[in-house]
């Protein structure tokens, strides 16, 4: 009786141990957060921000050749040398302009002293006025041929002509070159000059704008993060690109301290245009859900971080770009992309990135 007990008891305890080692541990289910991107509308009264993707260019720049032909006999600066203006960049074998120097100045000294002797012999009658002309003539083509074999002798030196950095030394020393031969790729070294492309629907208003205000654009690179530096303008281009439609418009920019910003690296542009949206908001057409002639947005809630369909009234702006007229309010935020794949009722966060603006 005991062994049957004791043969139940055991039979129950593994019927109970196998039945909690077959069960399947609960998980804990997690919402997913879907990431998006968005922008926050400002007051249109203060205006609007646009960004755009720009490239760095030199300030100054120029290409650098002799006037004369020669042989090089000094090239004492490479590739990325900083230098001063008046520096030395390069020299040229001078022997050869030393003796044509030496020999246009003997002309020049004999054709003087023929012409002082001439004035003498003309005035006493003893030289015709013809042959005093002549005098006169090959006395100021001997002065100009010494004038000139000065130059040449001065022109054997390449130096600075702005204080700034060697881009390019296209050249090896001791290497015959011709006039006019390019040596260098010179730039500035202060002055930075900012490039961008713009709708010729905005081309007016940066005109307009930007002659008074340093505060009108502002320029980012990706490797310093969210900090913008201030640009002033300096001129736009008078005739759009035949294939985009757009205007060239060029800022300068102080090369800033701590970095290495280069010609040739690109940038993200943000420029406000005071005058450009009175009476809306401008968008990317990604924010829009358009079907016929309605338009709905997604707008964030923070509270819940969820966001919400509104219908709103738009008009075309320019390629990409489109106005809210009504339907949001300044302070809202308009998620920009993937607005199909949104679902009411998601969960959403704003990712954080260097190139959102107020819209």
């Amino acid at each position: 009786m005991k062994i049957q007990q004791s043969l139940l008891l055991v039979s129950v305890f593994t019927s109970v141990l196998l039945t909690a080692c077959n069960k399947a541990p609960e998980v804990e289910r997690v919402e997913a957060i879907r990431p998006v991107k968005a922008i926050t509308l400002a007051d249109p009264s203060l205006g609007t921000e646009r960004g755009f993707p720009a490239k760095i260019e030199a300030g100054q720049r120029a290409s650098l050749s002799f006037r004369v032909p020669g042989q090089l006999v000094k090239l004492p600066v490479k590739e990325g040398d900083l230098v001063q203006k008046g520096q030395v960049l390069a020299e040229l074998d001078p022997k050869d302009f030393q003796l044509q120097l030496a020999d246009k100045k003997a002309s020049f000294e004999r054709a003087t002293n023929d012409w002082v002797r001439g004035k003498e012999l003309v005035k006493e009658g003893h030289m015709a006025r013809s042959d005093f002309d002549r005098t006169v003539s090959l006395q100021q083509q001997a002065a100009a041929d010494y004038k000139q074999a000065q130059l040449n002798l001065s022109y054997v030196i390449l130096k600075a002509p702005f204080s700034g950095r060697v881009a390019k030394r296209l050249v090896e020393n001791f290497a015959e070159v011709s006039a006019k031969q390019k040596i260098f790729v010179f730039r500035g070294a202060s002055e930075l000059e900012v490039r961008f492309d713009v709708p010729e629907q905005l081309m007016i208003h940066l005109k307009e704008q930007g002659g008074e205000n340093k505060g009108l654009a502002y320029v980012q690179f990706p490797l310093a993060g969210k900090k913008r530096y201030a640009m002033t303008f300096k001129e736009v281009s008078a005739q759009a690109d035949e294939d985009t439609q757009t205007f060239e418009v060029r800022f300068m920019l102080e090369k800033p301290e701590n970095l290495n910003v280069l010609p040739g690296m690109s940038a993200n542009v943000t420029v406000r245009l005071p005058q450009v949206q009175s009476d809306g908001w401008l968008v990317p057409d990604s924010a829009l859900l358009k079907d016929g002639d309605s338009a709905q947005v997604w707008v964030f809630n923070a509270e819940n971080h969820t966001a919400t369909r509104v219908a709103v009234t738009v008009e075309p702006f320019d390629i990409g770009h489109s106005r809210i007229k009504s339907g949001v309010k300044s302070g809202d935020q308009i998620i920009v992309a993937g607005v199909h794949a949104l679902t009411d009722g998601m969960k959403l966060y704003i990712m954080a990135s260097p190139e959102q603006a107020e819209y």
